[in-house]
């Protein structure tokens, strides 16, 4: 039977954490969220984690905290890749003969490594998170927030009920489960996953299949990396519009540094003569 994340749309989200008792703490109530790895290991032995009792509050907590994570990562990652771009275009180098156009083989990769943070913030605050179970090996398994409780569900076993297949890859499957959620009716804002694939495919040229390789032809340049980086900045602006809905301002302050951010790409742009 598939599971699904509730409550299925951000206005109920919203209202739901609004009855967090932790989260209305006067205490540090971002001090609570990491811990929950006891609430973990019980739901995986079976025990059900109930609406209204402790423990369900600690895992919103938990799903809130790593959201806003989740995002924090994807605006430093973004933030990284337009620095490089601005301080090599102005001739201030450490070696002279450094190009721009060398850099994709490390932007490409963060570009995507920066929209799977932002779609699985978006996927953590709407109440289906990951976990890994760490005895003997390593098991993978999703946390899904349900009107029932808390379950654990076996992650590949979940994408076979959710889309019909599962990738081997986590980050086909950052995809795949976004596509699947918002198939099956969950709200989830707009994201181009068309585009998402498509950097994900670049990411594995830039990243691995350059190695095999005898010349820098298919990573050379700065056009690919303006072509994907107005995806990235809006899957980041859906992200944070999101959890806006629960905390404004985030704590973290990674909302700040993206506005301006989003303020300055165009400028970025223009240094290389593109238009976003």
């Amino acid at each position: 039977m598939l599971i699904l994340p509730e409550p299925e749309s951000l206005e109920k989200i919203s209202r739901m954490y609004s009855l967090n008792r932790l989260l209305n703490s006067d205490k540090d109530w971002l001090a609570k969220a990491p811990y929950v790895r006891n609430i973990m290991i019980q739901l995986s032995n079976g025990k059900a984690v109930r609406p209204g009792s402790r423990e369900y509050d600690q895992l919103n907590l938990h799903l809130l905290y790593r959201s806003m994570h989740q995002v924090n990562e994807a605006c430093n990652k973004l933030w990284s890749t337009t620095e490089l771009y601005h301080h090599a275009k102005k001739d201030i180098a450490l070696c002279n003969s450094f190009s721009p156009a060398f850099l994709g083989s490390s932007t490409i990769p963060t570009l995507h490594y920066a929209n799977c943070s932002a779609i699985i913030s978006i996927m953590s605050l709407f109440g289906l998170g990951s976990w890994v179970k760490r005895e003997k090996g390593l098991e993978f398994f999703n946390l899904i927030r349900t009107s029932d409780g808390m379950f654990l569900e076996e992650r590949a076993n979940y994408l076979n009920s959710l889309v019909g297949s599962a990738h081997k890859g986590w980050h086909w499957q950052v995809l795949e489960t976004y596509r699947g959620l918002v198939t099956n009716g969950r709200k989830l804002p707009k994201i181009d996953l068309e585009q998402s694939r498509e950097l994900l495919l670049a990411r594995t040229r830039y990243h691995y299949d350059v190695l095999g390789h005898t010349t820098m032809a298919e990573v050379y340049g700065v056009d690919e990396y303006f072509k994907f980086l107005p995806t990235v900045v809006d899957s980041i602006f859906e992200a944070i519009r999101c959890l806006h809905a629960v905390v404004h301002p985030l704590p973290n302050k990674c909302d700040e540094r993206f506005k301006m951010l989003r303020q300055t790409i165009p400028l970025l742009a223009r240094e290389y003569g593109k238009t976003l």
